[in-house]
């Protein structure tokens, strides 16, 4: 108590001798009734009588903002908005910048039998399962390029710009997860054997993820709550019911990903031999489709 009385004295004696106080001095200065009363925010209300201001709960920077600049609190809080909007058109930005666009890959991805395993293992250990999953998920999407749409649970749709790295992804995941360090008790788990865990000949261990591949063109906007890139149509369609034929631990591809994987080596094998190489006929549907859709927006 006696370090806060001199505290408050010291303000009052800053004042007292003809100096300029510091917008917390002079803070302190009108709580305590010292000197003249000056503008204080409180949780409610905008006051200047001292025996209100002593409900003032203090923030140094922003009763700074008050006192120096002589702000209102509506003027404050309309600063702050038009901050909080900048950074948030900014982030729009740049991620309609770096989203793939006209003829793209879509990755879907989801966790085999993830309700039951919730329902055995509880919330704790499952989110820790579902910790480690998305990890590797995040970083292997950005090791192949992949541009993260949404999740939605333990399932991510996931962009290419171009289909083996899709593909690459998509395997890169599959080692990775087989790779993890997982828990014991999944590891050991004999109730959901069929779900996860390891399988006794060893080639199934940890979470099962089931990814489906579709390449095509999409139309695309900005998601006013994710302000990511989301993608719409026919594609996206196809792109959910390829991941819906796999099984975990399975990557699943349509004909048009498979094409437009093996174009890309025929291009690469063409090009170092100085020959023209033609695109196959789902590439080039896929092409005229990108076409027709740039036409529509």
């Amino acid at each position: 108590a006696g370090g806060a009385g001199g505290a408050v004295g010291g303000a009052g004696d800053e004042l007292a001798g003809g100096l300029a106080p510091s917008p917390w001095a002079r803070l302190k200065a009108a709580v305590t009734g010292k000197g003249p009363p000056v503008p204080l925010m409180s949780r409610t209300s905008f006051t200047t009588d001292p025996k209100l201001a002593k409900a003032h709960v203090p923030d140094p920077l922003r009763d700074s903002l008050v006192l120096e600049q002589g702000l209102t609190p509506a003027q404050l809080a309309k600063r702050h908005r038009e901050s909080v909007q900048a950074t948030v058109n900014k982030a729009a930005e740049e991620a309609a910048a770096e989203a793939p666009k006209g003829v793209i890959t879509l990755a879907f991805t989801d966790i085999q039998g993830s309700t039951r395993l919730w329902e055995h293992f509880g919330e704790m250990r499952m989110k820790a399962l579902l910790d480690v999953h998305n990890v590797i998920m995040r970083k292997c999407l950005r090791r192949h390029r992949g541009y993260e749409v949404k999740t939605e649970g333990d399932a991510f749709m996931i962009s290419f710009q171009h289909a083996a790295q899709g593909l690459g992804f998509a395997m890169d995941v599959q080692a990775r997860l087989h790779e993890a360090r997982w828990p014991d008790f999944l590891l050991g788990s004999q109730e959901v054997a069929d779900l996860a865990g390891t399988s006794a000949d060893g080639a199934w261990r940890g979470l099962r993820v089931r990814i489906g591949l579709h390449t095509g063109a999409c139309l695309s906007d900005l998601d006013p709550t994710t302000k990511r890139i989301d993608y719409f149509g026919h594609s996206v369609n196809l792109s959910a019911r390829v991941e819906s034929q796999a099984e975990g631990g399975e990557v699943v591809c349509s004909q048009h990903t498979y094409d437009s994987v093996m174009w890309d080596r025929d291009i690469a094998q063409m090009a170092a031999m100085g020959a023209e190489a033609r695109p196959p006929a789902g590439a080039q549907a896929a092409g005229a489709a990108a076409a027709a859709v740039e036409g529509a927006a």
